[in-house]
């Protein structure tokens, strides 16, 4: 975010543009990931499409919050090792880390992957040991350079654990983890005065056809993968899982973006039900493609008619 203020200035394009340029790297990613796993180029195109429609994404690309960086760089970590890069891997963790804690998640996919994968304990998996740590205490290199000490170090992450474990409040736009995948209740984000009978706001919310049928998906895969003991299968559904269930032990108030991590993994569930069930998959992209020009608006902020924007709120949770 600081060198994309560096280069285009202290203003709302120079800290958006990074993570809107990740959030088409994490489409990417996922891509490669699922070709990876499942060796199928349609199914990882489809899990690309799909997760190119999901409105969730699309906003918290464009605002100023670290959960695009945290994501991108868990994805790159998994695809990396994946592809037994475990140096590049270690420090795209060590990135992902730094970013945001919730990528310490990302430790039980390589667990998973190594089992999942058939592979070989490597000596380069100590790398994992080394560089995060190092890669982590790298980002606050500017911090001590301005004169802060270690002491100011150690009290953050103590103030942060603190804000995860402790912390009571409330917000009106809070939910509870077990409510994201039915999408139960969005983040309003920004609005603007009423101006000649339009009105501009901003929801974190996702498709509706990619949240719902994505649940679907999941549920299905983990059947298939039960049924067919299929290791890579279960690996998406815990993958999907790992992101966001440990939320049910948090105390602090929650938002339906701590969901972000875990769609990716559900698109790959979704592409995987489309290519099984392959007369799904036009119903499924034209309704999703719909859904995403009809509810733009609602995610980029564009000035509307109000009778337009009152027809968004499908739910009473939705206002």
């Amino acid at each position: 975010m600081v060198l994309g203020m560096k280069i285009f200035g202290e203003n709302s394009f120079g800290w958006r543009i990074p993570a809107a340029l990740l959030g088409v790297g994490i489409v990417f990613l996922v891509y490669k990931i699922a070709k990876e796993l499942f060796e199928d180029e349609i199914l990882a195109l489809l899990a690309a499409a799909v997760l190119s429609l999901d409105g969730l994404l699309l906003v918290m690309n464009r605002i100023g919050m670290n959960d695009t960086y945290f994501l991108f760089f868990a994805l790159l970590a998994i695809y990396l090792y994946i592809k037994d890069r475990n140096l590049l891997s270690a420090i795209a963790f060590g990135l992902s880390a730094a970013s945001k804690w919730s990528a310490i998640w990302t430790i039980p996919i390589f667990l998973i992957l190594h089992f999942a994968l058939k592979k070989k304990f490597r000596i380069s998996y100590l790398w994992f040991l080394i560089i995060p740590p190092l890669v982590y205490l790298a980002t606050y290199i500017p911090m001590f350079l301005s004169g802060h000490t270690w002491e100011t170090f150690v009290g953050m992450q103590k103030q942060m654990w603190w804000y995860h474990t402790r912390l009571k409040a409330t917000h009106a736009y809070t939910s509870s983890w077990w409510s994201w995948p039915i999408m139960a209740r969005p983040v309003y984000l920004y609005t603007s005065d009423e101006v000649g009978g339009f009105v501009s706001r901003i929801y974190a919310m996702g498709n509706p056809a990619v949240f719902w049928f994505g649940l679907f998906s999941v549920l299905s895969v983990a059947f298939f993968s039960f049924i067919e003991r299929n290791k890579k299968l279960g690996l998406v559904v815990f993958s999907y899982l790992i992101f966001f269930v440990p939320w049910a032990a948090s105390p602090r108030i929650m938002f339906l973006y701590h969901y972000l991590p875990s769609i990716p993994f559900m698109c790959i569930a979704i592409a995987y039900v489309l290519r099984r069930f392959p007369k799904l998959i036009f119903p499924l992209l034209a309704i999703s493609f719909s859904l995403f020009v009809y509810f733009y608006p609602h995610w980029a902020g564009l000035s509307i008619p109000i009778k337009l924007d009152t027809s968004y709120y499908w739910f009473p949770s939705w206002r």
